[in-house]
């Protein structure tokens, strides 16, 4: 045991040899920062109530009530689809803008055939003038909404047409509410898109290949002047009813509908009362 002391030594030496390695590597190791995923930013599906209104026809004074009536509703914007005029004069459509102005609620309007009457594009810029583009997309609690111009004599023109075609093809992942004025087809009435003009008919039938190809389930409309509801080509088509109380098929009523866990829920409202479905 003569060496003990050199063995203590030596074991000594080596723990601090050991003991400088270690240090020297925690020194040069690269501590790598966190790395935290993105979370993908995903536009909320919640449930929407709104009315959808058509053929006023200069009946301000109907029109004021039932948007009054659907403001009591809690209905969160309402769309006109179409014809709030006669003819399409900047007088009518300017007072028609007073109309919605005063009512408070939030709307978006497109055209129909009156609002268009002539045909004619300086007749289509005054509906621009007043109340902005004929037609437009936008989203709303995570639903999209397509309005759409076809109450013009010659169809949809070529740029909206184009635009249109775009527009329904993010219906394949987006629940979509299409809206236009003329019905795009009827089981027994002949008041569609492209009455009496083959090449507009033949654009209408386009249309309808665009929804079914896409997805799209439903689309709402006017013209007709009464409230109905039917599937035909493979989508259903929701007619709202006529404000005007002239040349009205029913008494004066407009459709409010309940998008709800990814259905359209539709409810017919009449001046005094609902209607139900």
């Amino acid at each position: 045991m003569k060496n003990w002391h050199k063995v203590v030594l030596i074991i000594g030496l080596v723990m601090v040899i050991i003991g400088v390695l270690v240090l020297v590597n925690n020194k040069s190791r690269v501590t790598l920062p966190v790395v935290v995923k993105p979370v993908p930013t995903v536009t909320p599906v919640t449930s929407l109530k709104f009315g959808v209104m058509a053929d006023i026809h200069l009946d301000w004074e109907e029109w004021a009530k039932f948007l009054k009536i659907a403001k009591d509703r809690g209905e969160q914007m309402v769309i006109v689809a179409g014809d709030l005029t006669s003819v399409g004069k900047l007088e009518e459509l300017v007072a028609a803008k007073k109309v919605l102005d005063e009512s408070g609620m939030k709307y978006y309007v497109i055209p129909g055939n009156h609002d268009l009457w002539t045909g004619d594009r300086q007749q289509k810029q005054l509906f621009n003038q007043v109340f902005g583009s004929d037609y437009q997309s936008f989203k709303m609690s995570g639903h999209k909404f397509i309005l759409i111009n076809n109450g013009g004599v010659n169809g949809l023109g070529e740029i909206q047409y184009q635009w249109l075609e775009r527009e329904v093809v993010e219906c394949r992942v987006v629940n979509c509410v299409v809206v236009m004025h003329i019905p795009l087809n009827h089981s027994f009435s002949g008041h569609v898109m492209g009455e009496g003009n083959p090449q507009v008919a033949a654009e209408g039938q386009q249309i309808i290949t665009w929804l079914v190809e896409n997805r799209v389930a439903e689309i709402i409309t006017g013209h007709l002047h009464y409230a109905t509801s039917y599937e035909l080509d493979g989508f259903r088509t929701n007619i709202v009813g006529a404000i005007s109380r002239s040349r009205n098929n029913q008494t004066p009523r407009y459709t409010e509908l309940v998008i709800e866990n990814g259905l359209l829920n539709r409810q017919v409202v009449e001046a005094d009362h609902d209607l139900g479905n």
